[in-house]
């Protein structure tokens, strides 16, 4: 959680709480770590499977 989120943020929050605000919480940080990064635009699952 503390990678994700900065530290002026973790400041105002405070102390997580509950499982469902630390989750809210990493979601909402990662949404914003990938708003950031246009490096690469893309996320997806597909790239595990083989082609048959």
């Amino acid at each position: 959680m503390a990678e994700l989120e900065a530290d002026v943020a973790r400041i105002r929050l405070g102390e997580v709480r509950a499982e469902t605000e630390r989750l809210d919480r990493a979601v909402a940080a990662y949404g914003r770590l990938l708003d950031r990064d246009h490096d690469d635009d893309m996320v997806t699952d597909e790239l595990t499977h083989t082609a048959p």
